[in-house]
């Protein structure tokens, strides 16, 4: 029951990561797994370059050439990499197998 409480009351903040539990922990996906049904880029879950990505971030997408820009200075996405840490597939904690 306190779990249930628990989970409902992340909801109400955050549904997104009551979704990353269930698949987490109650189904045993893992991160790569989760980030795919979620629609989320294993390489973010990782430290590739879409973690270093914040909200208001230009980025030029060149469709015909399949590639994406990130229009920031090299120096900031540098900072941003030392400043990096996993968080474990979106926020929750490691799993023995992880």
């Amino acid at each position: 029951m306190a779990l249930d409480e628990a989970l409902d009351g992340l909801a109400a903040i955050d549904p997104r990561k009551v979704r990353v539990i269930e698949l987490r922990f109650f189904a045993g996906l893992t991160v790569a797994e989760t980030a795919q049904i979620l629609n989320v880029s294993p390489e973010a879950a990782v430290g590739g370059g879409l973690a270093l990505l914040k909200t208001g971030d230009r980025i030029r997408i060149d469709l015909n050439n399949r590639k994406v820009d990130v229009l920031l200075p090299p120096a900031e996405l540098e900072a941003r990499r030392a400043a990096w840490t996993r968080t474990w597939g979106f926020g929750c904690a490691p799993t023995p197998e992880s």
